[in-house]
């Protein structure tokens, strides 16, 4: 078991600068995933820490170690790869015991080894079978197997599920969840897929452009995006962002559809910002409660999904979604009145894109 530290960290390769200056601090025992787009240096990260790139910059540290130059073989991880890297000539027991077999274990402690670990995944069946005999979902377990066998102070984890489909994929996000549970190793998860991130994550590092974004647990990065990119990547569909700009009153939309009282807006905020207003924050019809904007906007789209139906729409110079009930039914061209309560309003400099107090 063991916290992990980035000071300060970057990476480089010629011009590109991949990671900038990531300070970031895994506390032990923590399941944290790294979340960002494609391109945007959450894997670099992953493979600082592992030692298989060297930083430009900055010092990693293991348990309070400076691992900085550190071989990997000597950092104590196991890393879950999204292509699995099983031999395929060997059989599920020794892909297993691979990682193993260098230390002082007897046949039969490094036997009860694999086995166990090989219960507790449910693949103690498909000992005896190579990886080209098994399914995705199986090969998955077995790599699983091949890191949990050793006992690492830390799990370093790129996109593990990335192969499976989808049913498989949160069959497999479930059987994570409960590892880690019940291991309690500290976890460094990297996806693109921002459900992996919010099911499986105690904490979220959001990462763009190599620079960290924003960091916390996923509820809060849901409920308090720090900028526009964070507002934009998390939640599905993502928030809606109408610029907005001063009035005598408050702030309205170019098309003047959209309009909050400058009550509700924090003080100090500059001529311009963005509204940031979640989908599912959007109520149809007259405004139950204190409206802090209420607006009418025609369909373009409408998406159902059985449970709920996501409405796309029109206003303020930009296009939005509202999520809806699955029965509401709603043609193109149609008028659709909305509203939201003032505690679902988000508001953004749009100069910065930081989020206003």
């Amino acid at each position: 078991m063991a916290e992990i530290r980035l000071d300060r960290v970057t990476r480089t390769f010629g011009a590109v600068v991949a990671v900038d200056s990531v300070s970031l601090e895994i506390e032990d025992r923590e399941f944290l995933v790294l979340l960002g787009p494609s391109g945007c240096g959450k894997s670099t990260v992953l493979r600082l820490i592992a030692g298989l790139e060297r930083p430009s910059a900055g010092t990693v540290y293991i348990a309070g170690r400076d691992v900085t130059g550190v071989a990997p073989r000597d950092r104590d991880l196991a890393m879950v790869f999204q292509s699995y890297a099983l031999y395929p000539h060997m059989s599920v027991f020794d892909n297993i015991a691979f990682g193993i077999r260098r230390r002082d274990l007897s046949r039969h402690e490094l036997k009860e080894a694999v086995n166990a670990t090989a219960r507790r995944l449910g693949i103690d069946g498909l000992l005896d079978r190579r990886p080209g005999q098994l399914s995705g979902g199986q090969r998955q377990r077995v790599a699983l197997a091949r890191a949990i066998v050793r006992r690492p102070v830390a799990f370093l984890m790129d996109e593990p599920l990335s192969n499976l489909d989808a049913k498989l994929r949160v069959q497999t996000r479930r059987e994570l969840a409960r590892l880690h549970e019940d291991l309690q190793t500290t976890t460094v998860y990297v996806t693109h897929d921002q459900v992996e991130a919010m099911t499986l994550g105690q904490r979220v590092a959001i990462i763009a452009a190599g620079r960290l974004q924003q960091v916390g647990r996923p509820q809060d990065v849901y409920d308090r995006p720090a900028n526009l990119f964070v507002a934009g990547f998390i939640g599905s569909p993502p928030m809606n962002i109408v610029p907005l700009e001063r009035t005598a009153t408050g702030f309205q939309s170019a098309g003047g559809e959209i309009h909050v009282d400058g009550a509700h807006v924090p003080p100090g905020a500059p001529e311009t910002l963005a509204l940031g207003f979640r989908p599912e924050a959007l109520q149809i019809g007259v405004p139950e409660g204190p409206a802090a904007i209420a607006f009418s906007a025609p369909l373009l789209v409408a998406e159902h999904l059985g449970a709920q139906v996501n409405l796309e729409c029109a206003a303020g110079g930009a296009s939005f979604v509202a999520v809806a009930p699955g029965h509401v039914r709603a043609t193109p061209g149609e008028s659709i009145p909305f509203w939201c309560a003032p505690g679902d309003l988000h508001f953004f400099d749009t100069r910065t894109g930081e989020r206003l107090p």
